[in-house]
C-alpha cells in the first residue's frame, strides 16, 4: 500500500470521529487501525483507539494506545490527560496524577487536567488538596462539569453538603450540560441528601439521574444469553469435553454483582503477604469474545466450547494465567475481581480446575438499590424493575454453577462479613489455601490503589450503616420488590 499523505490521514480521522460520535466503535477503530498500519506513531489514531477502549471500559486495552500517543506527541497535553484518565480507571492513581501534572505544565489551567488531578488526589486520600485546586474555578462559576463533579464528590466525602448542593445546582442550571455529566452530578447530590437523612429528596435525585438518557436494555436478549450459557455448560453437555487435569491454583475469582462487597473481599486477600489483587481485568471476557475464531469454530461463545480440543484448553488456560500474572510476579494467589466473570465459570471449570471462586452476595433489595444510587453505567442499572429482573437472572445462574460444575465456590454474604469481619476473613483465607495472617484484618492499611467506586471504603475499617439502607426508601421501591419476586 502506498504511503498516505497528511491530508489523507486527516480526512480518515474525520471519518473516524464521525463514527465515534455515533458510538460506531468498530468502524471508528477500523479506520484508526488502517492509519496506524501506515504510520504507527500517528497520535490522533492512537488516541482514537484509546478513546474507544475507554468508552467500552476496556481500560487495559486503552492505556497502551494512550501511552503510545504520549510518546508520539510529548508536547500535546491532550494525550497526557487521556493517558492519565486510563491510568485512573485502572487504579494507578499516582501515575495518573503525574500524567495530569505534566499536562498542566504544558498548558496551565487546562480544565480536563485540573479535574483529573483533583480526582486522582481525592482517590489517593488527599481530598483537601483536591478541593483547594478546584476552589478558584468553583467560586468564579467557571468550573467545567468534570471539575464540578470532582469538587462535589470531594465535598461530600468531607461532609460539606452545602457545597455539594450549590456546586451541583450551578451545573444543572447550564443549558449545555451533557447528559452523562447531569446524571453523575445528580447521583452525587442524591448520595449527599441520603447522608443527611433527606430520603425522599434523595430518591428524587436518583430517579432524575437514572431517567437522564438511559441506554437501551433488551431483557429478552439477556434471558436468551443466560439460557445459552446454561445449555452449553450443563453437566450432560460438558461430560465429553476436554478439560485440564490440573492448574490454575493461583487464580481466585471474586464474582457477583456490583455493590456486593467484592472489593472488600479482594482487599482482604490482597492484604495477605502471599496475596495480590488484580482489580477488574477483562481477560476472560476478551478471551470468550474471540474464542470461536481462535479455535477454528464456526460458532461463537458459548456454543463453540463443544469444539474445544485438549490443545485449545491448554493454550487458552496458559494465555489467561499469563495475563493474570502481570498483576503480580510473585503472589501465591491473585484475585481477578471482574464481577462479570460469573458468566464464564463454566469455561473456568474446563480451563483452571484448581481455581477458587468466591461469590460475593448481598441482600437483593439492598444490592439493587445500591446499584441504582451509584454511577455504574450498566444498561440494566437505570431502572428498578430492570435491576430486579437482571438480579434474578444472575442469582439463577449462580445456583446453576453450584450444581453443574465442580469448581469450589464459597458464598460470602456482605451482611455476615460486616457483622463478623474476623470470622469471615479467616473463612476466606482458609478457602483460598493460604495460612492465616493478621494483616488481613487490617486490609485498609494495605498499600494499594483501588479503581472501583468503592475506592474510599477500602481505606477505612468496615462500617455497618449500608446494611438495610433500602428500608429508608421502602415507599419508593415497589417496582423493585415486585421484579425480585419478594
Amino acid at each position: 500500500m502506498p504511503p498516505m499523505s497528511k491530508a489523507r490521514y486527516e480526512e480518515l480521522m474525520r471519518q473516524s470521529e464521525r463514527h465515534f460520535a455515533r458510538r460506531q466503535f468498530r468502524e471508528a477503530g477500523g479506520i484508526a487501525e488502517q492509519i496506524i498500519a501506515q504510520k504507527a506513531t500517528y497520535a490522533p489514531a492512537l488516541a482514537m483507539m484509546a478513546r474507544i477502549g475507554f468508552a467500552l471500559r476496556q481500560f487495559d486495552q486503552a492505556a497502551p494506545f494512550a501511552q503510545r500517543a504520549v510518546t508520539a506527541e510529548r508536547r500535546d497535553p491532550f494525550y497526557h490527560v487521556l493517558y492519565g484518565q486510563t491510568l485512573l480507571e485502572q487504579g494507578h492513581t499516582r501515575k495518573a496524577i503525574a500524567a495530569f501534572e505534566k499536562a498542566l505544565r504544558l498548558r496551565p489551567g487546562y480544565e480536563e487536567a485540573t479535574a483529573g488531578l483533583a480526582e486522582g488526589l481525592e482517590r489517593n486520600g488527599k481530598g483537601a488538596r483536591a478541593r483547594e485546586i478546584l476552589a478558584p474555578a468553583i467560586r468564579a462559576g467557571s468550573a467545567s462539569p468534570r471539575m464540578a463533579l470532582a469538587y462535589a464528590r470531594s465535598a461530600r466525602a468531607a461532609g460539606d453538603h452545602e457545597a455539594v448542593t450549590s456546586t451541583v445546582n450551578a451545573q444543572l442550571d447550564r443549558t449545555d450540560l451533557p447528559d452523562d455529566a447531569r446524571r453523575s452530578l445528580l447521583l452525587v447530590l442524591g448520595r449527599s441528601l441520603d447522608d443527611q437523612g433527606r430520603h425522599d429528596d434523595a430518591f428524587e435525585a436518583f430517579r432524575a439521574a437514572n431517567g437522564t438518557a438511559p441506554p437501551a436494555y433488551d431483557h429478552a436478549a439477556e434471558v436468551e444469553r443466560f439460557a445459552e450459557i446454561r445449555t452449553a455448560f450443563a453437566r450432560s453437555a460438558t461430560a465429553g469435553l476436554p478439560r485440564a487435569a490440573a492448574g490454575g491454583e493461583t487464580a481466585v475469582f471474586v464474582v457477583g454483582m456490583p455493590r456486593s462487597g467484592s472489593t472488600l473481599i479482594e482487599q482482604i486477600i490482597h492484604a495477605h503477604p502471599q496475596g495480590a489483587g488484580a482489580g477488574e481485568p477483562r481477560h476472560l471476557s476478551q478471551i470468550t469474545m474471540r474464542l470461536g475464531p481462535a479455535i477454528g469454530s464456526a460458532r461463537s461463545y458459548p456454543a463453540c466450547v463443544s469444539d474445544l480440543t485438549p490443545a485449545h484448553v491448554k493454550g487458552v488456560a496458559e494465555e489467561y494465567l499469563r495475563r493474570l500474572r502481570t498483576a503480580d510476579a510473585r503472589a501465591t494467589r491473585i484475585v481477578d475481581k471482574a464481577l462479570e466473570n460469573f458468566l464464564f465459570l463454566g469455561l473456568v471449570a474446563l480451563l483452571l480446575p484448581e481455581a477458587k471462586v468466591i461469590h460475593a452476595r448481598r441482600a437483593p433489595m439492598d444490592l439493587c438499590f445500591s446499584c441504582y444510587m451509584h454511577d455504574l453505567r450498566h444498561p440494566w442499572a437505570f431502572d428498578l424493575g430492570t435491576l430486579g429482573r437482571y438480579h434474578r437472572l444472575y442469582a439463577d445462574l449462580m445456583q446453576f454453577w453450584h450444581t453443574e460444575i465442580d469448581l469450589p465456590i464459597l458464598d460470602v454474604d456482605y451482611e455476615s462479613l460486616v457483622a463478623d469481619q474476623a470470622g469471615e476473613s479467616r473463612r476466606i483465607i482458609d478457602f483460598v489455601g493460604l495460612p492465616w495472617d493478621d494483616a488481613c484484618l487490617r486490609y485498609f492499611e494495605a498499600k494499594r490503589q483501588v479503581a472501583t467506586i468503592s475506592y474510599d471504603q477500602v481505606r477505612k475499617p468496615i462500617y455497618q450503616n449500608a446494611a438495610g439502607r433500602f428500608r429508608r426508601y421502602e415507599g419508593h421501591l415497589g417496582a423493585l420488590r415486585e421484579a425480585l419476586g419478594e
